[in-house]
């Protein structure tokens, strides 16, 4: 059987995501966008850390506030995207890398 790579739970009613989802050793890109994520919906950084996701999605989900140190722990990100406030997180997510660390790219959309 393949391995998993890409797992949509896009438009359900989902306010957090299961650790299980964020650190599945073969997941890379995880489409969690329109659910009804809120602030505490990411797992802490240090459940994260292992995580292989590249592309994690978050835009359509109101009043999420993104944990930038969660985000900044997670290795191979590449890509968030986000509803609002990108600018915000962009500038959290430099303040919270550890120095030298690559910085993910925020997208912001509708």
């Amino acid at each position: 059987m393949p391995k998993l790579e890409e797992v949509d739970v896009s438009h359900n009613r989902l306010d957090v995501l299961p650790a299980s989802l964020l650190t599945g050793k073969g997941v890379r890109r995880l489409d969690a966008s329109f659910n009804a994520l809120s602030g505490a919906a990411l797992t802490g950084a240090d459940e994260v850390s292992g995580s292989r996701i590249e592309e994690l999605l978050l835009h359509g989900n109101e009043g999420l506030d993104v944990d930038a140190a969660a985000l900044a722990a997670m290795p191979a990100l590449r890509l968030v995207t986000v509803s609002g406030g990108a600018d915000a997180l962009r500038a959290r997510l430099r303040a919270a890398a550890r120095p030298g660390a690559a910085v993910p790219e925020v997208e912001e959309r509708s």
